[in-house]
């Protein structure tokens, strides 16, 4: 079960409180995007373990001053590895086509003296609670009204920047679903294709087999390590780089995938975590299919190399002989879910990238968020 804990900013809409339905989504009906604003925005994946950190980026991209509740849902495993399900909300008031950021190790003061420059210069949008180390979770966000109700102005839109050591990055949008017409005056927001857009029916991930070799890495030289001669552990690309006696072991690169997975259903009021069960039907380059499944308990974040029909041949029990491969992803049981991938390429002298990606979305399936109440 979960426990709220809150950091109220103060009000700015005011007396546009009987104008915030003017502002209806631009389209016949509401729509889930990447590339376009909307009234509820989900981050699948927010991290702060110590090592990474997420910069979490919100815009107001309308002409009217935006109200916005935001909750962090925190999806790490708990006793027995039962996912934590604590829940922390905040909110966020943004004037016209304002954008805001903050670092989830940090969060962000309400500090007017801040110095140009700085990470919290700028008009700040209200506090922002810092996350504690082990944090690895997700971040969900909805436009309301001054009466604390969802409204649909359809103008905010979300980036995710999760740094590791070094300049390492990996940026990936949030999921924006569009607002419709009416929304009704209560705090639940029935994701169903009227009120607010739906979630995706599938889901669809181009990915390198876990396990495999890199392909670019080898083309650029830095796929093997010297054996023997004068330059023991040097990567190479030939035996004729590692001198007289030595050799090049090559095919040491290695990419790995991570796939971050939220339940569209979410219930903040009652901190009731949802559990859905993920299929997956997979398609090499040569057509075979395989098909795997796993389960997720409230949010997830695994390695698509626990299922045999992700995982390259070079890896143990590994089925997948082809380069590249795809994934058709649905939800069998417990609801739809949105997700990012991020993968992880190393080369052979251990050196690490990594890059987000937002997953091809296919259909609509509805589901419900119902957000817990403001007093």
């Amino acid at each position: 079960m979960g426990t709220i804990q809150r950091t109220h900013a103060g009000w700015m809409l005011g007396a546009l409180g009987a104008c915030v339905l003017v502002a209806s989504a631009s389209y016949a009906q509401p729509q889930i995007a990447t590339e376009r604003p909307g009234s509820l925005l989900m981050f699948p994946k927010v991290v702060r373990d110590g090592t990474r950190d997420t910069v979490l980026q919100i815009t107001n991209t309308g002409n009217m001053p935006n109200h916005v509740r935001c909750f962090y849902l925190d999806g790490a495993p708990g006793f027995g590895g039962v996912p934590v399900w604590t829940v922390r909300d905040f909110e966020l008031d943004l004037t016209r086509q304002q954008p805001t950021h903050w670092r989830a190790s940090q969060g962000r003061k309400v500090d007017q003296k801040s110095d140009f420059g700085s990470e919290e210069a700028g008009l700040d949008p209200g506090l922002v609670p810092s996350l504690p180390v082990g944090f690895t979770g997700a971040l969900v966000c909805a436009e309301i009204g001054t009466d604390g109700f969802p409204v649909a102005l359809n103008a905010l839109k979300g980036e995710a920047t999760i740094e590791g050591p070094g300049v390492n990055e990996s940026k990936y949008n949030a999921l924006a679903l569009q607002g419709g017409t009416t929304i009704s005056d209560d705090n639940v927001l029935d994701l169903n294709g009227t009120e607010y857009a739906a979630c995706p029916a599938a889901s669809h991930l181009n990915f390198i087999p876990d396990g495999a070799n890199d392909p670019v890495i080898e083309e650029l030289g830095f796929d093997g390590i010297c054996t023997g001669g004068p330059t023991p552990g040097l990567p190479c690309f030939t035996s004729g780089q590692c001198g007289l006696g030595g050799s090049c072991t090559t095919g040491e690169t290695n990419v790995t995938t991570a796939l971050t997975v939220l339940p569209c259903n979410l219930d903040f009021q009652n901190g009731i975590p949802s559990r859905i069960t993920l299929q997956f039907e997979v398609h090499d380059e040569f057509e075979v299919m395989f098909s795997g499944s796993t389960q997720v308990d409230c949010w997830r974040s695994f390695n698509i190399g626990i299922l045999s029909s992700l995982r390259s041949n070079l890896q143990p029990f590994g089925a997948i002989t082809t380069q590249y491969a795809t994934a058709r992803i649905t939800s069998s049981s417990g609801g739809p879910f949105v997700a990012v991938a991020e993968s992880f390429h190393t080369d052979s002298a251990g050196n690490t990238g990594s890059a987000a990606v937002n997953l091809h979305m296919e259909g609509t399936s509805n589901a419900r968020v119902i957000l817990s109440d403001t007093f």
